[in-house]
């Protein structure tokens, strides 16, 4: 690994005494931050600056705001299936945002020593999901062609697609043409995210944005381009119990 990618959790509309037990099992994480917000204007700015991996939101005092987020979050392409962790005393507020939004943990205030564990789970079970994700995201894939060596970290790869007895490295703007075989690029691959799915296309499954499955083969769309891939009967059960494992992801 050459770098170390932080954990940040947003920690929204808490008491300091929520804050101060979550501050606490954050320092407990390796490469963990930890960013707190009390206001519809200060959760916007952070969500614009910064990047974030876990939310962990008291809903009580600010109910309609955080069903109002919620469904910002989950209309983004980088926020559809980021975890989330509710907080509240109000059983009843969590049962129309557990009818419509998808991919959250809840805890009943106040945070009872079982329930203060149960968040403790839950966000070191997160942070050991990103770091192991994260790992493979920042490494990079190399190639010593005739007349160019480069570096290439594995997260800007879409897919990669056979050309005869060459092989297209595709990124969101670029093409690349290497003078190597298809199958001997594919075993020189160590990224976990990069999977066959077509006897000519290895796929980025943490790149994908949409996945078309009216017939076949499946058409795979990416973030950022307009370039597509195909996913061929063969490959597509193994394609989707990868995007099942890396749903919340």
């Amino acid at each position: 690994m050459e770098g170390i990618v932080i954990f940040q959790i947003l920690l929204a509309y808490c008491e300091e005494t929520i804050q101060q037990k979550v501050r606490l099992l954050c320092r407990k994480l390796t490469s963990c931050s930890i960013c707190i917000c009390n206001s519809e204007w200060e959760m916007q700015r952070l969500l614009t600056q910064s990047d974030f991996h876990c939310f962990v939101i008291c809903i009580d005092q600010k109910l309609l705001q955080v069903q109002k987020l919620l469904l910002q979050l989950r209309n983004s392409e980088q926020y559809r299936y980021c975890p989330i962790v509710l907080l509240s005393s109000q059983a009843e507020f969590l049962f129309p945002i557990m009818a419509s939004c998808c991919y959250v943990d809840f805890l009943k205030l106040p945070l009872c020593a079982e329930s203060e564990k149960r968040l403790e789970t839950l966000l070191q079970y997160h942070h050991t999901v990103f770091q192991s994700s994260a790992m493979h995201m920042i490494s990079c894939f190399k190639a010593d062609c005739a007349k160019t060596y480069f570096r290439l970290p594995y997260r800007s790869i879409l897919f990669l697609e056979a050309a005869g007895k060459k092989t297209i490295l595709h990124t969101a703007k670029e093409e690349f043409l290497l003078p190597v075989a298809f199958h001997q690029v594919k075993s020189a691959l160590h990224c976990s995210s990069l999977i066959q799915s077509h006897r000519s296309y290895i796929i980025n499954i943490l790149m994908i944005s949409s996945i078309q499955k009216e017939q076949l083969p499946w058409i795979v769309s990416f973030f950022g381009t307009e370039k597509t891939a195909l996913i061929s009967r063969s490959y597509r059960d193994e394609i989707e119990q990868h995007l099942l494992l890396d749903l919340r992801y």
